[in-house]
Formats: C-alpha cells, structure tokens, sequence
C-alpha cells in the first residue's frame, strides 16, 4: 500500500453545502489534522458532515459556534477513517467568514 497526504484548503467556505474531500476508489483515508477560522469581523458558525459512500449524511459538527478571529480544532472528524467514496462536506452561516484547512492520509 502506498501512503500519500493530501491537503485541502477552502477560503471562504459558502452558506451552502460544499464538498470538501472524496475518499477516491480503492482507497482509505484517515483525517489527521483539521482546523478553521474565522476571517471576518463578527462571530459565525459552521458546520461538516460525513456522507459514507451510498449513504445519507451524518451531521459530525451541528453550527459549531467560532469567535471573530479565532481557530477551532475539531476532535470530532480527527482520526475519523473514511472509506472509498465517503464524503467530507461543510457549510457556514455566514459566507466569506470562515477558512478551512485539512490533512488527510490516503492509503491505495
């Protein structure tokens, strides 16, 4: 098996539900690190869901709430094992507020 990590970057995650990684096939992927700010000048939410491949999407992190220029880790999603086709997905409540960053481990 060969490890490869990948790491995904949203700026400015929309007010609507937006994928932010897929598990590719014939793969496993672990979440390793996971984190988002808030950019903009007031306090905000967010939220991530996980759709298993074939599925229907399990809310992880219900509008978690994050301060004006602050950062959130997120224990609920690290070291969350995903499967081929399962999707990572998030939103905002505010758009152009909050930044996202993750790393992931695939393994093919």
């Amino acid at each position: 098996m060969a490890d490869t990590f990948r790491v995904v970057e949203i700026e400015q995650l929309a007010t609507s539900t937006a994928v932010l990684y897929t598990t590719p096939s014939n793969a496993k992927s672990l979440v390793t690190f996971c984190v988002a700010v808030n950019q903009s000048i007031s306090n905000t939410t967010f939220t991530i869901t996980v759709t298993p491949s074939g599925g229907s999407a399990a809310t992880y992190i219900p509008a978690r709430a994050i301060p004006t220029g602050r950062a959130n880790l997120m224990p609920e999603i690290l070291g969350m094992g995903l499967d081929s086709g399962d999707v990572i997905n998030a939103f905002a409540a505010d758009a152009s507020a909050v930044n996202l960053k993750m790393r992931i481990l695939e393994s093919t």
